[in-house]
């Protein structure tokens, strides 16, 4: 029944089986060691359960990127370096 709703989860969200364990339990082979019988404790099922309401809570599209801390990336330390490349003709 859970691998089911797995499924139909993964094909909504056209969703990787290994990026969905990868986020709900932080295993990436999960779905494929379900499929071949692993069993899981019940504290794992209820991380896979706990995932699955609060990404379909709402009925809109998971917005993945909250998931991810923003982007700090100074690049000004990288314009000097590319304003001393030169350029050279190889005729």
């Amino acid at each position: 029944m859970l691998l089911q709703r797995i499924e139909m989860h993964l094909r909504q969200r056209r969703m990787s089986p290994t990026r969905f364990g990868r986020e709900a339990v932080g295993d990436p082979n999960l779905i494929m060691q379900i499929k071949d019988g692993r069993e899981l404790r019940a504290a794992t099922q209820q991380r896979i359960i706990d995932y699955l309401n609060d990404e379909e809570c709402d009925g809109r599209p998971p917005d993945r990127l909250r998931r991810l801390p923003p982007l700090k990336r100074d690049l000004s330390a990288a314009a000097p370096a590319l304003h001393s490349v030169t350029l050279r003709d190889s005729r």
